[in-house]
């Protein structure tokens, strides 16, 4: 019981007194809007809350928020209805860009701690060890700022959404052109964290349009930084869905916010991906174009691994024109390059893809040479727990079928040039020339 003798109070009590209290206050002290916005955010659906039966005619389970949350939330309320009414837009756009921020989500985290800043003496500080403080990309401050901080735990990127539309929507309306793009970026971060990669695209793209317009290079820097991520994530979508055509739309969209934002390293990657894409869209020549200016951002960058994939992609596409010497002199250079980085899965792929060549040009004992390295190199693999055993079968069988092809070359050109060892194998079972010189197989 409490220490009135009166009945203890069940959970959460205090919170729904403070809660209806601060509602009543609020509408009392005439801000209607901001009585809207915080009743909603005070009763809707829990969003993290676990998958459990629907209650209540359909909904979910009701929201439980901290007494100095609801201080925060109706702070920054009003703060912003007042501030609009007395023509302050930017009060207003930094009240509404805190909430925005309270309610996102930061990528990659399951749980996020916002900052809060309050000016209510009596409100407890609590400080995780891990928590870190939550700066918006504006340049507006925090309306409350007095120096204490406190730390929430939550998790609300749609209700984070809303608030951002409200920041763009007042930028619109006086012409803000810093704060419009300050909004379009945050909002394609938010859908970035939603997994939302169309409307994050969207708010990106219109980030650098207006940086663009306004000339502003360090926010167009920031806004091709982001498309970066955006077009490369919807093109290895679609790449992975074998629409390689889109997929070549959106690597191009890439490579261009990758030149724009001076990322050499993004542009190698869509150089790169748009080459393979093209392989595989059978247009070799168009691949070659990308994979060379692939292979010389490598150089550039001293990348030496990049560059030995180049000299592989670039080596495929000119083996598509049937171009063996082209192909030969990259598949080397890929060979030397994966000797000096001891990769060995790709030596193996080199000589495997040489031994195929030499093989198709009649160049047995090459094919061989190469097929038994890739042999060789596949047997280490496995034994060292890197690959599956079917490496080891499949070159065993390109080692079989060159060593037969060798053999059997052998023998044909007995047959056209020497009858006379033919005639001797067939009486000794060993295949040599008729003058007794030169190797021969059983």
């Amino acid at each position: 019981g409490t220490p009135g003798g009166g009945a203890e109070a069940p959970p959460g009590a205090y919170a729904e007194a403070d809660r209806r209290r601060l509602c009543e206050e609020i509408l009392a002290d005439g801000y209607v809007q901001s009585f809207v916005d915080f009743f909603y955010l005070t009763h809707r659906p829990d969003p993290n809350a676990e998958p459990t039966p629907m209650l209540d005619g359909g909904a979910g389970r009701e929201i439980e928020v901290p007494p100095e949350e609801m201080l925060y939330v109706r702070d920054n309320l009003t703060q912003a209805e007042n501030a609009r009414r007395q023509g302050d837009t930017s009060t207003v756009y930094g009240a509404y860009s805190n909430l925005a921020q309270h309610f996102q989500k930061v990528r990659g985290q399951q749980t996020t701690m916002f900052e809060l800043v309050v000016d209510r003496a009596h409100v407890t500080t609590r400080v995780s060890r891990d928590a870190r403080p939550i700066r918006s990309s504006t340049t507006h401050t925090n309306p409350h700022d007095d120096g204490r901080i406190i730390y929430f735990q939550v998790k609300d990127p749609k209700t984070g959404v809303y608030f951002y539309e409200k920041c763009l929507e007042i930028s619109r309306l006086t012409g803000d052109k810093r704060g419009e793009m300050a909004a379009n970026n945050d909002l394609g971060l938010i859908y970035q964290g939603m997994n939302d990669v169309n409307s994050a695209i969207k708010f990106h793209e219109r980030h650098l349009e207006l940086a663009t317009d306004g000339e502003v290079p360090s926010e167009e820097n920031v806004a091709a930084k982001e498309l970066i991520k955006v077009y490369k994530k919807v093109a290895g979508t679609k790449e992975g869905a074998n629409d390689h055509e889109e997929a070549v739309r959106y690597y191009q969209k890439c490579l261009e916010a990758a030149r724009l934002a001076q990322e050499k390293r993004s542009e190698g990657m869509a150089c790169y991906r748009l080459g393979r894409a093209y392989i595989m869209m059978e247009e070799p020549l168009r691949a070659i174009s990308f994979l060379e200016d692939y292979e010389a951002i490598c150089k550039e960058l001293r990348d030496l691994e990049g560059e030995g994939q180049a000299c592989a992609a670039i080596a495929s596409a000119y083996q598509m024109l049937t171009n063996d010497e082209k192909a030969v002199e990259y598949l080397d250079k890929c060979l030397s390059i994966a000797s000096e980085t001891e990769n060995l899965m790709a030596q193996g792929e080199a000589n495997c893809a040489l031994g195929v060549i030499h093989n198709k040009r009649g160049q047995y004992d090459k094919a061989v040479d190469c097929f038994e390295r890739n042999f060789e190199i596949a047997r280490s693999t496995v034994s060292g727990g890197h690959g599956d055993t079917s490496l080891v079968d499949i070159s065993r069988v390109y080692l079989g079928m060159a060593k037969g092809n060798a053999i059997l070359n052998q023998y044909l050109h007995v047959i056209n040039h020497d009858i006379k060892a033919l005639l001797v194998w067939k009486t000794r079972g060993t295949l040599h020339a008729a003058d007794g010189s030169g190797g021969g197989s059983k």
